[in-house]
């Protein structure tokens, strides 16, 4: 009867049609008062409607994409926040590079950070990513030297798996072509003169990050 109702409803005003059907599964909602339906129908990348086959039947179009479940159990994306919410706050307090979207930006908010710091203060955190940039490339010593001046710096990843560092950063901590890699991290150098380029890989990223002053 409950069906008949929806049906009825749904029948009361045009439909526009659904990008995607997905039917005959088990389907989780995460409504307590109705948790599984059957099938699903999908527009412009939202969940419009939940229910039976038949229901869902209303929202097809003729470029509509229908797939069987064939009773497979369907689920939402999860999607990780994984966050560590003190890191998170003190990065808010630092140069954010979250958002470059290219070297050039990367380098202009390091600078434009730089220049509000006192002169020999540690500039940290940064969460910067190179994945989105164009190109995506990592960057080294020689991008943020320019943008630093006096003021070592060591910039991590978002990921917190990697670390950039200025010139500065590296003589202070004594790191140059002659450093063997850590256990469990690695000094990356530049293929053909064997220096380091800046990046420092997991556990290497110590070396510099026991200098710095604690805020």
């Amino acid at each position: 009867m409950r069906g008949l109702l929806v049906a009825l409803s749904l029948l009361t005003a045009p439909i526009q049609p659904a990008d995607l059907i997905l039917q005959s599964g088990r389907i989780w909602t995460g409504d307590e008062t109705r948790p599984e339906a059957q099938a699903l129908a999908v527009r412009g990348g939202r969940i419009v409607a939940v229910g039976r086959n038949a229901e869902m039947a209303l929202f097809q179009g003729p470029s509509t994409v229908v797939i069987d479940a064939k009773g497979r159990r369907v689920l939402p994306g999860l999607i990780d926040a994984h966050t560590h919410m003190s890191m998170g706050g003190f990065n808010l307090l630092a140069v954010d590079l979250r958002y470059a979207k290219d070297e050039a930006e990367f380098t202009r908010k390091l600078a434009e950070f730089a220049r509000s710091r006192p002169a020999g203060v540690w500039l940290t955190d940064g969460t910067w990513d190179h994945e989105q940039w164009r190109p995506a490339r990592l960057p080294t010593k020689a991008l943020l030297d320019p943008a630093t001046g006096d003021r070592p710096a060591c910039l991590s990843r978002t990921d917190g798996h990697m670390m950039v560092c200025n010139s500065l950063a590296l003589k202070l901590a004594g790191i140059t072509r002659a450093t063997p890699n850590p256990s469990g991290g690695e000094i990356v150098r530049d293929a053909r003169t064997g220096e380091p380029t800046g990046m420092l890989v997991d556990r290497a990223t110590m070396l510099v990050e026991r200098l710095v002053p604690a805020s």
